[in-house]
């Protein structure tokens, strides 16, 4: 099973290219068409918060150890990769498949990572909040939109 769930957090690569304004949307269908049903299966076989901590461990512990196991002059780079696709691509997706195991996975994979990398923390938010947070410019000339997804600025 870890084997499907796994290249959703370490193709980082091929996925975070394509996070632009232009090719978000069609990227984060292809994603989760290749992706939810994996997490899908998984957070239904988690049967208790426990076992939903205990999944969110096994992959985090998983992209930790492919991360390390880089040279360490590549290590930032992949810890990087692996936050923005927790945060870019599962989570919304997780919270997307609007079922309280995924919800509470994407939470928690949140909590784990805050604990590990305290000073590189991230907040889950939703696909729509990153679709929309895109913002429509010329040099020099705004055209609206959100520039920033945080709830409290305005």
């Amino acid at each position: 099973m870890m084997e499907d769930l796994l290249p959703a957090i370490r193709d980082s690569k091929i996925w975070l290219q394509q996070f632009s304004r232009r090719d978000y949307s069609s990227a984060f269908e292809a994603y989760c068409r290749r992706f939810a049903p994996a997490y899908m299966e998984a957070a239904q076989k988690a049967e208790d918060e426990d076992a939903i901590e205990r999944l969110a461990e096994v992959l985090l512990r998983a992209a930790e150890t492919a991360w390390m196991a880089a040279p360490v002059w590549k290590q930032n780079g992949f810890r990087y990769g692996t936050k923005n696709m927790l945060l870019v691509y599962l989570s919304p997706m997780l919270l997307r498949m609007n079922t309280s195991a995924c919800t509470r996975l994407a939470e928690i994979l949140c909590q784990q990572w805050a604990a590990r990398q305290a000073k590189d923390a991230y907040e889950i938010v939703t696909y729509e909040e990153l679709r929309d947070g895109f913002k429509s410019v010329l040099p020099g000339l705004s055209f609206g939109g959100n520039s920033h997804t945080d709830r409290n600025r305005k």
